[in-house]
């Protein structure tokens, strides 16, 4: 058991959360008000058994087979109050069981992004040879309208992104390709502001903490605690602008990401029976100039019948390799993840079998160096709150040699995962 589950310094964050909720949920208004007050709560419990065939690679990959085990238990709630006051709160406690927790199959598959989260909201409760437990915050926020305008503060999730495969343009707390569970996109320690303006458009200010970690963590490695100690280099300030215009959603954003300014675009919207949606930024790094940083999407979605819908994408990584040669050394990233490439293909698709059976599967392409991986994943409805889950990640490419990448998806594992998850 951590011995460190309830400092002092613990027990103050979290007093000091709850005093700045209980100020801004009650400090300006009336408590006869109250009445109007609605409360949304859900839970879920979810158990995943996973099952990994790694790449012939002895260096990397002592271990041919591993297996790891998950139970994940949330709880959300939601709170709309009067004078447009709205709170959730949403976290959950993890429980982790690996053949070989120091593997490489198991930092790909359980890493992420904190760079952007306080440490204070995640406890690392429990920790043998095999078994993590976690009981981390995901969520804890407080929104308000006033006017025209929408103030929202605390650990929420952002993002810029209007795409579903490459999302260049989503900043905090990405998802990756290995990350077949995304039910809930994670918050960032964040404050934003958005104003209407006019019907269609809109303008937004948000300012985004930076923390003194990692840019990745992996919840089954050495490295698996973020830092509660405020690094302004790490933290982000930009200014979104957006209108639509003839069906079409289009905006525009610049500031700080960072240690690098950025600019960027996007837009979103359709023609018949069509999506059309593309986004694109620039960065500028000021630590290390004449680093090439643009990144750019385009896609379209199209819906065949009432049950079968088909994506596509075309991804471009300015700060990406031409071929695998420029590989050699990178293999110091502990996550390899999609950003080695210059130019990536993906198709998604979604087929309902019955109402009570989905069918997802992705094919992401890293057309720089033929790697690519594929993803398929159903879901059966065995009752109104049960689902069944089973997900494949299958990939292809030369494996490593010798710690050298000959690919990007060739060092990554194949994937079993048998999920089954309860909403209550």
């Amino acid at each position: 058991m951590d011995v460190a589950l309830f400092t002092n310094r613990t027990i103050i964050c979290y007093f000091a959360l709850a005093a700045c909720v209980s100020v801004l949920a009650f400090g300006t208004l009336v408590p006869a008000a109250w009445s109007s007050t609605a409360v949304d709560r859900e839970g879920s419990a979810r158990v995943a058994a996973t099952y990994d065939k790694n790449p012939v690679s002895p260096d990397l990959y002592p271990n041919q087979y591993e297996s790891s085990e998950q139970l994940l238990v949330r709880e959300s709630i939601k709170v709309k109050g009067p004078r447009s006051f709205r709170f959730e709160f949403n976290a959950y406690i993890l429980a982790m069981n690996s053949s070989d927790r120091t593997s490489l199959s198991q930092t790909l598959i359980n890493s992420s992004s904190e760079v952007n989260r306080a440490s204070a909201l995640d406890r690392h409760w429990y920790r043998t040879e095999k078994l993590d437990g976690y009981l981390t915050v995901d969520r804890l926020s407080v929104s308000r309208s006033v006017g025209r305008a929408e103030i929202n503060a605390g650990r929420f999730p952002i993002s810029l992104s209007t795409m579903s495969i490459f999302t260049p343009n989503d900043f905090f707390a990405p998802y990756r390709p290995l990350d077949f569970y995304r039910d809930y996109k994670p918050g960032v320690d964040a404050v934003r502001v958005d104003y209407g303006i006019g019907k269609k458009g809109q303008v937004s200010a948000i300012g985004v903490a930076g923390y003194d970690v990692p840019q990745i963590v992996s919840r089954a490695g050495e490295q698996n605690q973020g830092s509660s100690r405020f690094l302004v280099g790490n933290s982000a300030i930009l200014a979104r602008a957006a209108q639509t215009l003839r069906g079409f959603e289009v905006a525009a954003f610049a500031g700080k990401l960072a240690t690098d300014n950025i600019v960027g675009a996007s837009m979103q919207g359709g023609v018949r029976q069509v999506g059309l949606r593309g986004e694109l930024h620039q960065k500028w790094s000021r630590v290390t100039a004449g680093l090439n940083q643009a990144q750019a999407v385009v896609g379209a979605d199209y819906r065949l019948n009432p049950k079968i819908v088909i994506a596509g994408e075309q991804f471009y990584n300015g700060a990406g390799y031409a071929n695998p040669s420029g590989y050699e050394g990178l293999f110091n990233n502990p996550t390899p993840s999609l950003v080695l490439g210059q130019l990536y293909s993906g198709i998604a698709g979604i087929y309902e079998v019955t109402p009570l059976l989905q069918l997802r599967t992705l094919l992401v392409v890293n057309d720089s160096d033929r790697s690519f991986l594929i993803s398929m994943r159903g879901v059966f409805s065995a009752t109104e709150r049960t689902d069944l889950s089973l997900v494949v990640l299958a990939p292809h490419g030369p494996p490593p040699q010798k710690f050298v990448l000959k690919s990007e998806f060739g060092a990554y594992p194949m994937v079993v995962s048998m999920q089954a998850s309860v909403y209550f």
